[in-house]
C-alpha cells in the first residue's frame, strides 16, 4: 500500500464513480460474508488483517449514500468487482487527517483527534453482541425496582409499536435472517419467518410496521439524514445514517443490510439511548444513568468474594451533600467509584476539539466528585464506616467507552486532582470483576493497578493482566433470561462466551 495519505475529496470521487445501488449491493454481500466467516459458516475469503473489514465497508457505504447524485457525468452501473471494493477499502484506511502534522506528531493535539476518530470508528465492531444485549436487559428490562423513570412495556409499545422485549426479538431474529440470506431480506423471507414463530407471536403486519418505523429507510431519506449531520471539518468521520436506519429499502418490499453489525446495534444500550431520547425526552437519559448505577453495583458486589466490602453513596452534612456512588473497601485500599451514563457525542467521535473537550469536562467532573468525597473520610460521622487508615484511589465507570482518556493524549486537558483515578467502561467492568473476584490478594493488586507508575497512568485492567478470562455470572444470567424475550431457546451463554473470547482484529491506522 502507498504511504501517502488520501484526501477525502479524492476518496469521495472514487466512490461516486459507481452507482450507489451497486456499491451498497456489493457491500451488503461482503459484510454478510465476513460475518458468516466469523461464525465459521463459510471459509474466510478476505484476510482478517486486510483492508476489507466491517468498519471500512461502513465508511464506504456512508460516503456512497451521502455523495450520491453529486457526480457530474455517467456512473459505473454494473456489479462492483472484488478488486474495486478492495481499493475503496484501502482508501478508507489511508485517508488523510489534514489537521495532523507530518513532523512532531507525538507532541501535537492532532494526534489526539486522529486516534479518537480511529477508535470510535472501529471499536464499535470489536464488542460482543452477547455482552451488549445482556447489558440492555440488565439496564432496561431486568431493572432494580428502586430505579424510577425507566419506560414500562406499555411506554415502549406506544413508542416502538411493540414492547421492548418484542422489539429486541424482532431485531435479533432479523439479524439472524440477514446472515442466512446474505444480507438481503425479501418480503417472503419475513413472512415465512413470522409463520415459523421467529418473532415471538408478533403478527406479520406489526413486524413490518416495526421495521418500517424504526429500522428501515429509503436511499433519499438516508442521504438527507447523512448530509444534515455531515461535519464540514470531519466529513469522513461524520455520523453514518445507517446507524439510525440500518436496513435500506430495496423498492420491492424487502431490505438490504449493508453493515451487518449496525442492525444489532439497535438493541444495545447505545442504540436504545438515542431511540429513548427521541421517544421519551430528557427524562430517559437520567433514568438510564440511574439504572446503570445499580447495574454497576451488581458487578462490584462480585468482589465480595475477594474480601471486599461494597457500600452505596451516603448523604452527609446539613446541605444533603452526597458522596460518590460506591465505596469499594479492601484491607489495602478504599476505591471511590463514580458511575456516569454519558456517551461520546458526534463531535467527539469525529475527533473535533469541542467534542473531546466535552468528554474531558465530564470525566473531570467525576474526578472532582471523587476528591470531594475523599476529604470528609475520617472526619464526618456519616462516613464513619469507611476506613480512614489506608490508601484512597478513584474509579470512574462510564456506560460507553471513552477511549484513551487516561493516557498522555488527554493529560494536558485535565486539571490536577488529589486522588489518583482511572476510567473504565461497562465493558471493562463486566470483564474485570469476575476475574478479580477469584484472585487472591485482590486488594493489593487493585492498589498497585490504580497507582501512577511513571509514565504509566492508573488502569484497573492491570489488576488482571495475564489472568485467564472468567465467565460473568450476571451477564450469563441476563442472557439466559431471554426465555422471556424469545420463546425458543437462544444460543447458550457459553457458546457466546467462546465467540466473544476469540481474538479480534487489530485497529487499522
Amino acid at each position: 500500500m502507498s504511504t501517502r495519505r488520501i484526501p477525502y475529496r479524492k476518496f469521495a470521487q472514487a466512490v461516486r464513480r459507481f452507482d450507489v445501488h451497486q456499491v451498497l449491493a456489493k457491500i451488503t454481500l461482503t459484510s454478510a460474508e465476513l460475518q458468516r466467516a466469523d461464525f465459521g459458516l463459510v471459509a474466510r475469503r478476505w484476510s482478517a488483517a486486510g483492508p476489507v473489514r466491517q468498519f471500512t465497508l461502513a465508511a464506504v457505504a456512508r460516503v456512497a449514500i451521502v455523495e450520491a447524485g453529486r457526480r457530474r457525468g455517467q456512473v459505473v452501473d454494473r456489479p462492483m468487482t472484488d478488486n474495486e471494493l478492495f481499493e475503496l477499502c484501502v482508501m478508507a484506511i489511508e485517508l488523510d487527517h489534514s489537521d495532523v502534522p507530518d513532523i512532531g506528531i507525538l507532541s501535537d493535539p492532532g494526534l489526539t483527534r486522529m486516534l479518537a476518530r480511529i477508535m470510535y470508528q472501529q471499536a464499535l465492531f470489536q464488542y460482543s453482541d452477547f455482552e451488549n444485549i445482556a447489558r440492555t436487559i440488565g439496564l432496561l428490562i431486568d431493572v432494580d425496582p428502586a430505579v424510577r423513570g425507566i419506560p414500562t412495556a406499555a411506554d415502549w409499545s406506544a413508542a416502538l409499536g411493540v414492547s421492548l422485549s418484542e422489539f429486541m426479538t424482532i431485531v435479533f431474529q432479523l439479524t439472524s435472517l440477514t446472515n442466512t440470506y446474505r444480507g438481503h431480506l425479501t418480503a417472503s423471507h419475513i413472512r415465512e419467518a413470522q409463520q415459523m414463530g421467529f418473532f415471538a407471536a408478533v403478527d406479520l403486519d406489526t413486524v413490518v410496521q416495526v421495521i418500517e418505523r424504526n429500522l428501515a429507510a429509503d436511499l433519499l431519506t438516508l442521504r438527507s439524514d447523512g448530509r444534515t449531520h455531515e461535519q464540514a471539518e470531519a466529513k469522513m468521520w461524520s455520523y453514518n445514517p445507517l446507524l439510525g436506519k440500518p436496513l435500506v429499502k430495496d423498492g420491492n418490499g424487502g431490505y438490504i443490510l449493508p453493515v451487518y453489525n449496525y442492525l444489532v446495534q439497535k438493541i444495545t444500550p447505545l442504540g436504545l439511548f438515542y431511540m429513548g431520547l427521541e421517544y421519551f425526552g430528557d427524562d430517559f437519559p437520567r433514568a438510564l444513568g440511574d439504572s446503570f448505577e445499580r447495574y454497576a453495583g451488581r458487578h462490584l458486589a462480585l468482589l465480595e468474594r475477594a474480601g471486599a466490602l461494597v457500600y452505596p453513596e451516603v448523604a452527609y452534612d446539613r446541605g444533603g451533600e452526597k458522596t460518590i456512588d460506591y465505596f469499594l473497601v479492601f484491607d489495602e485500599v478504599v476505591v471511590l467509584i463514580e458511575t456516569k451514563g454519558f456517551r461520546p457525542n458526534d463531535d467527539a467521535r469525529a475527533g473535533i476539539e469541542s467534542g473531546l473537550s466535552n468528554l474531558v469536562a465530564k470525566v473531570q467532573h467525576a474526578r472532582n466528585q471523587i476528591d470531594r468525597t475523599a476529604g470528609p473520610i475520617g472526619k464526618t460521622p456519616e462516613l464513619a464506616h469507611i476506613p480512614a487508615d489506608r490508601e484512597i484511589r478513584g474509579l470512574v465507570v462510564t456506560l460507553e467507552p471513552v477511549h484513551n482518556i487516561d493516557t498522555f493524549l488527554y493529560r494536558d486537558m485535565f486539571a490536577a486532582n488529589v486522588v489518583e483515578s482511572s476510567t473504565i467502561s461497562a465493558h471493562d467492568l463486566e470483564r474485570i470483576c469476575p476475574v478479580l473476584a477469584e484472585k487472591p490478594g485482590a486488594g493489593q493488586t487493585v492498589l498497585e493497578a490504580l497507582t501512577f507508575a511513571d509514565p504509566t497512568p492508573p488502569a484497573l485492567d492491570r489488576a488482571i493482566k495475564g489472568l485467564p478470562s472468567s465467565r460473568n455470572p450476571i451477564s450469563a444470567a441476563l442472557w439466559d433470561s431471554w426465555d422471556r424475550v424469545i420463546p425458543s431457546s437462544p444460543t447458550p451463554a457459553a457458546d457466546y462466551y467462546r465467540r466473544a473470547q476469540r481474538e479480534t482484529g487489530k485497529y487499522q491506522i
